[in-house]
């Protein structure tokens, strides 16, 4: 896809579908209440790895208890265990190897 075209499209979509929100914080807590303050304008959600070595897959349930949803694609690395629990906690989600 050229350049030209891929930005026409990026700015013909809605707003709220185009802006992503980085919770790349330390602290579990602070993330969830920068999701909350956010409400309906977070619509996307990057969850990082930051966030998701300090709290661990909870942090995906408490957002998704929240009412977040979609989980379109998680990135990590490939050790067994964690795309065991990547599966469990966020089935349907594609999974790409960070590298």
């Amino acid at each position: 896809m050229q350049r030209r075209e891929l930005l026409s499209r990026l700015r013909a979509a809605p707003a709220p579908e185009r802006i992503i929100t980085a919770l790349d914080l330390p602290v579990a807590a602070e993330a969830l209440d920068l999701a909350a303050r956010l409400g309906p304008a977070a619509r996307t959600v990057k969850v990082g790895m930051e966030l998701f070595t300090a709290a661990g897959p909870d942090v995906v349930r408490d957002l998704t208890a929240r009412g977040l949803s979609g989980v379109k694609l998680v990135t990590s690395d490939a050790h067994a265990g964690l795309v065991a629990a990547i599966g469990a906690t966020v089935p349907g989600a594609a999974w790409q190897r960070c590298r």
